[in-house]
């Protein structure tokens, strides 16, 4: 079983890495529902912290997504006597592979929303990084609350940042999409495990 307690802390250095490179304090982010399993960001943050956050989510969403599908490809060859020690190799050669891209990509991204952020912040918020990916691909689960869309007949209306709540949004829906992918590789992951269990209880009997 997971130590939710454990999850809590690795996330507070988590938020640590990613509001050091927004210049912002971790303090300022609302993390709640760690103990069962699942993280719910709120924006009491800056949305500039938020945008950070759903950038670096949606890029690991998508990193857990092809850990799954590799272990996927790893439990088929062994049912069908086709995987090797080369096989096998090969398959964690890729997968790290992935996963590295994966990484450059979200440090790409994130140096695009805040390009003037200092190598020790970058360091920090790479080892950010690699947390959040061991959390998402030992099956964590991640999620947004939604930021409202600003009201543009407002006296206190702010184009600048509307548009970055609306960047915000956009980047929480897209990283729902992948979420749900990681559910369903989930689901059929599990239907092969029952099926296993099946062909194993008929062997037994």
């Amino acid at each position: 079983m997971r130590d939710w307690k454990k999850t809590a802390t690795d996330w507070e250095l988590i938020i640590s890495g990613v509001t050091a490179v927004a210049g912002e304090k971790p303090e300022d982010v609302a993390v709640v529902g760690a103990q069962n399993g699942s993280i719910i960001y709120t924006l009491s943050a800056t949305p500039i912290v938020t945008k950070i956050l759903a950038t670096v989510s949606k890029h690991i969403a998508s990193i857990a997504n092809d850990y799954l599908d590799f272990e996927l490809k790893r439990e088929e060859l062994r049912r069908s006597r086709m995987m090797s020690d080369a096989i096998e190799k090969d398959l964690k050669r890729q997968e790290d592979e992935r996963r590295a891209n994966g990484k450059a990509l979200i440090l790409e991204a994130v140096k695009g929303i805040v390009p003037n952020a200092k190598p020790e912040e970058v360091a920090k918020l790479e080892k950010a990084v690699d947390r959040h990916i061991k959390f998402s691909e030992d099956g964590g689960d991640v999620d947004f609350v939604l930021p409202p869309e600003l009201d543009e007949e407002s006296d206190e209306y702010d184009e600048e940042l509307a548009q970055t709540v609306d960047d915000v949004r956009d980047l929480i829906q897209d990283y729902r999409a992948e979420v749900q992918k990681t559910k369903l590789l989930t689901y059929v992951e599990d239907e092969d495990e029952d099926e296993d269990d099946d062909d194993d209880d008929e062997d037994a009997s």
